[in-house]
């Protein structure tokens, strides 16, 4: 399950702006020239409790809610900080740069072809090699990142790729030991959000290190399926699929795709039914089922 709200600490990112009343800004890089950076709202992926493995809570279609969704998905993946084993000790990294890698044009990723926007009926296509670069960046990490941080890094990755795109999703992994409070609490295992800087939309995921995760009773998809990393491709396939989907997440008709009150994305719907381990293009991976309207149910591709 899933759970969408509005963050005031997202209400501006960036040198300028902000009330006292939200969290201090990290300073950005040089390249990072926006004043501000608004985002209506974050959709976060809820921790699974573990002994939770039955049917999943869906019981109607998704239905479409008038905002866009990627119509040619591109990923920029950013590893914000890991600069060295003691930041990346289980291989996190490499795992999602390899999942990443296979992913695009997966049967898997194909159950996202049904779902359209409009003007036009436009699907979402499954392109093969949907993540382009990989930055590690070297910049400081916060000890417990704000959301206005890594909003932020979000803005600095655009400009630092260059690339504006109405399909582009910038994904930040954050390192092990730099972990948002929020995740460390068990409120949430990843997240992805939108917003502008000087007027240019970004799309981003926020991917703490999911082996940090430690809320007794409850996983965010670590051995899953037998193995340590299962959690980077059951969350990270998570947000993959919901940023296309529902790019825009908000209580307007930005949002795209999702069932129920807001609270149930193509992946949410999905997330109690347990997952396995799926071969894809460039290796197998454990996947959790994405909902598909045509089946009226999760499916695994």
């Amino acid at each position: 399950m899933r759970y969408r709200f509005v963050s005031a600490t997202l209400a501006c990112f960036a040198l300028a702006a902000c009330s006292a009343s939200t969290s201090p800004v990290m300073p950005l890089a040089p390249e990072t020239s926006a004043a501000s950076f608004t985002a209506p709202a974050i959709h976060v992926m809820r921790p699974i409790p573990v002994d939770a493995r039955a049917v999943p809570a869906a019981t109607t279609n998704m239905t479409y809610h008038g905002g866009p969704v990627q119509l040619k998905p591109t990923v920029y993946l950013v590893l914000w900080g890991f600069t060295g084993n003691s930041r990346d000790p289980v291989g996190e990294g490499p795992q999602l740069v390899k999942f990443l890698n296979a992913v695009g044009g997966s049967k898997w990723l194909g159950t996202l072809a049904q779902y359209y926007s409009n003007p036009g009926k436009q699907h979402i296509t499954n392109p093969s090699h949907q993540l382009v670069k990989t930055w590690t960046d070297t910049s400081n990490v916060p000890l417990h990142p704000t959301d206005q941080q890594i909003g932020s890094e979000a803005v600095r990755a655009q400009q630092h790729f260059g690339d504006y795109g109405s399909d582009v999703m910038y994904f930040i992994a954050l390192p092990h030991g730099h972990d948002p409070t929020d995740f460390l609490a068990g409120k949430y295992c990843a997240y992805h959000s939108w917003g502008y800087a000087n007027g240019q939309k970004v799309v981003f995921t926020n991917f703490p290190y999911n082996t940090d995760f430690a809320l007794k009773g409850f996983t965010c998809g670590q051995n899953e399926a037998g193995g340590v990393l299962d959690g980077v491709s059951i969350a990270g396939g998570h947000e993959l699929a919901e940023a296309q989907t529902d790019p825009n997440p908000s209580y307007g008709n930005t949002s795209a795709w999702f069932a129920g009150n807001l609270d149930g994305e193509i992946a949410d719907l999905c997330a109690r039914a347990g997952a396995k381990i799926i071969a894809l293009t460039k290796g197998s991976f454990p996947m959790q089922g994405l909902w598909s309207n045509k089946l009226r149910g999760c499916t695994q591709g």
